[in-house]
């Protein structure tokens, strides 16, 4: 059954610190990586480590938003994630969980500046 989005993937390359924690909350791995594409809803990340299967941890993040120059801060849950070899790092994909209203309205502001409108990061059609 085909998925439906809700928002539009935007291609940037920014960097990010993720720390990634275990069910019981405790650190497991702190690595600085890039964030290849971003949504309202989450972001597509690759860290230069080999990563364990992580499905369902949670992500402790430090984004760099530019335009202005803003740290956003949050938490994440790993949906899916895979090892490149000959890329040598690991991408995952991580759905935003706890993003504050200013939040939210700085990362659709660069978004907005990225796209031109706000009606473009919304999806408009089913995909899978």
């Amino acid at each position: 059954m085909p998925e439906r989005r809700k928002y539009k993937r935007m291609d940037v390359n920014l960097p990010i610190l993720c720390n990634i924690k275990n069910h019981n909350n405790a650190l497991l791995i702190s690595a600085v990586g890039k964030v290849d594409n971003i949504c309202l809803g989450g972001m597509k990340i690759h860290l230069p480590i080999e990563l364990v299967p992580l499905k369902s941890r949670i992500v402790e993040y430090t984004l760099e938003l530019p335009d202005p120059l803003t740290p956003l801060e949050g938490e994440g849950v790993i949906r899916w994630g895979y090892w490149d070899d000959t890329a040598r790092e690991s991408s995952f994909g991580m759905e935003l969980c706890s993003l504050h209203d200013e939040q939210l309205a700085a990362l659709e502001s660069v978004l907005i500046k990225l796209v031109g409108d706000r009606e473009s990061l919304f999806m408009t059609t089913m995909t899978n």
